[in-house]
């Protein structure tokens, strides 16, 4: 048996030079002096730079707290008493809280801000509001009109528009309607452009400033009347297809659909219109080849998308019913997650996208991974039969039970080191690798792992992306037998997921705890999206005390950092910590006041 253990030694490197008033408590863990920052009560006091009165104010929150999945969300309107409000709420207890403010005065100025508070709420008599300073926001005025006549619009929606990473998008939450004079008012924080719609007209009207950011005095939209195109699709047999998306659109049970356009949009020559339906090749064709009016009737036809098909038998050629087929395409720069394929005893069909000149097929029996293998589109010249060998069984267990939140991937590898099986143990830590023909194979099992996120979206395929810091491995020949594992101790072996315990110390004040913050477990301080979004293992939060714990983390050395952002960190770490198999490593976190970070919006 050969054995790839981690090294045996506890490593903790913290960032920062300061002594800081530490006390160690009863459980081992440091402790730092409480908050005083943090808030009794979510009362909060709005102030602005020119001292002109503010009668009532839009608040909207999210509240986050220690071991809540998601975020409390919530929007308040608000009369003001002395410039100060309440939100009244009791739970939870304690967290962090986001606010959005916007205030205007129903005619020429406007004012929004944005703040963070901890916040730990408490009974007391009279509670010190905390300060949200208010900043000037703009006032976009103008008037919709019809191409058609040049008469007002009303009822047309308005929202300012902001310039993103990769594109502009509107912010329709902070829209406007136009009066039965086709004029709006929209009072907001800052924008560059407007973009107006109404339902009886063709589609949004953009329009856009540069500069310093004012919009002009009086902005005049001009929209489009609809004009509608008729058509049909149908696919190489002249049958109708239904459920097409055609633009905003979809096709009837008869394959008929109709959309709308404004006359410059059907007649631009860079104006296309997309057809796609599941099952189908994607298909665009310039929007002037559709017919207007409605009299007239355009047909377009869908080519079906190349098929793939098969069957799985045993090693008798009977079919195996409770089969699980999966097929993942694979492109340039894009991972693809495994869909599963419906199976009728045994048989199943699937649509690969044109586009795509690989994927790969995956069948499981039970909680095996019985076959894996990347097949070609241009190789497939009839349906693809795999046959699953009863075979032999590896039979394995772990030398004590273990939570399946703890439990390792278990995976068999050929000689070619691909994976041929995975499988999971079960509550009493027994494992099956069913169906192995004979031959030699290694078998691996890695420490429970993480998927990684970007903002809390993404994750990786754990078959093919294994967290790499340490595994066992064992060689094993199968000739014409079953083949039993010695009982695999997950303690002795450094299989089991480490825990760490710590607090954190405030960035802003060295002397207090991080009360409410967020910690992030960091495997690469470099690994980030193309819009500046952070990779990261896990997010916890500290409590109001600054204490903060994660229960499951991979054996390994990583970085944690502390952060006010539920969404993002910076790329310096506040300390290296060494995890443990089985272990609880204890920490505490601080760092330079300089490494500060706030995120505004």
């Amino acid at each position: 048996m050969k054995t790839l253990a981690l090294t045996s030694a506890l490593v903790i490197s913290l960032v920062g030079l300061w002594t800081l008033p530490l006390s160690i408590a009863a459980n081992g863990i440091f402790e730092v002096t409480p908050n005083p920052a943090t808030l009794d009560q979510l009362t909060f006091r709005v102030v602005n730079d020119d001292a002109h009165a503010i009668e009532s104010v839009v608040c909207k929150y999210s509240i986050y707290s220690q071991g809540q999945t998601d975020p409390l969300r919530g929007e308040l309107k608000t009369k003001l008493v002395d410039d100060v409000f309440r939100i009244p709420i009791t739970e939870p207890v304690y967290g962090r809280i986001r606010i959005w403010i916007d205030a205007d005065d129903g005619k020429d100025r406007s004012w929004s801000g944005y703040d963070d508070f901890s916040y730990h709420l408490r009974d007391v008599s009279d509670p010190a509001p905390a300060l949200i300073e208010l900043n000037h926001g703009i006032v976009v005025r103008g008037q919709v009109i019809s191409q058609r006549d040049g008469e007002p619009i009303a009822g047309a929606e308005v929202a300012p528009m902001r310039l993103g990473h990769h594109f502009a998008y509107p912010l329709w939450d902070r829209a406007g309607r136009t009066d039965s004079g086709g004029r709006f008012r929209i009072a907001t924080d800052g924008a560059d452009g407007v973009e107006a719609r109404h339902s009886e007209f063709a589609n949004n009207k953009t329009e856009f400033w540069r500069g310093n950011g004012k919009p002009p005095a009086d902005l005049q939209i001009v929209l489009s009347p609809k004009r509608q195109a008729r058509g049909r699709v149908v696919d190489e047999r002249g049958e109708p297809i239904s459920g097409v998306d055609v633009g905003d659109s979809t096709t009837d049970k008869e394959g008929r659909f109709t959309i709308s356009m404004s006359m410059d949009q059907w007649r631009s020559p860079k104006s296309i219109t997309t057809f796609y339906a599941p099952g189908y090749q994607y298909h665009t064709m310039s929007t002037r080849s559709l017919s207007l009016g409605n009299d007239r009737e355009t047909t377009i036809t869908l080519q079906r998308m190349p098929r793939v098909s098969g069957m799985v038998v045993d090693q008798d050629g009977q079919p195996i019913a409770d089969a699980k087929i999966q097929i993942q395409e694979k492109r340039e720069y894009v991972q693809d997650v495994f869909v599963d394929v419906p199976t009728v005893n045994g048989r199943w069909e699937a649509f690969v996208d044109e586009n795509c000149q690989e994927f790969v097929l995956r069948i499981s029996t039970g909680e095996t991974v019985q076959y894996s293998k990347t097949h070609r589109n241009d190789e497939i010249a009839g349906p693809i039969e795999v046959s699953i060998p009863v075979g032999h069984r590896i039979e394995g267990r772990f030398a004590a039970p273990v939570q399946q939140e703890h439990a390792p991937t278990i995976l068999l590898r050929d000689a070619q080191e691909r994976i041929i099986r995975q499988a999971a143990a079960n509550d009493d830590g027994r494992f099956t690798l069913a169906g192995v023909e004979d031959g030699t194979y290694t078998l691996q099992l890695y420490p429970a792992r993480y998927e990684i996120y970007c903002s809390g979206t993404y994750g990786s395929d754990p078959l093919f992306e294994q967290n790499t810091k340490g595994f066992w491995e064992q060689k094993i020949t199968i000739s014409g037998a079953d083949v039993d594992v010695s009982a695999i101790d997950l303690a002795k072996e450094n299989l089991l997921p480490g825990r760490i315990e710590g607090v954190a110390v405030d960035p802003r004040n060295p002397n207090v705890a991080l009360a409410n913050g967020f910690i992030y477990l960091v495997d690469d301080l470099e690994r980030w999206d193309t819009v500046g979004n952070s990779y990261y293992m896990d997010r916890v939060m500290t409590d109001s005390s600054g204490k903060f714990a994660i229960p499951v983390c991979p054996p390994g050395q990583y970085y944690l950092v502390t952060s006010d952002s539920p969404t993002s960190h910076d790329s310096e770490n506040d300390g290296y910590v060494l995890v443990m198999s089985g272990s609880t490593t204890q920490v505490t976190l601080r760092r330079k006041p300089e490494k500060q970070q706030r995120d505004f919006r």
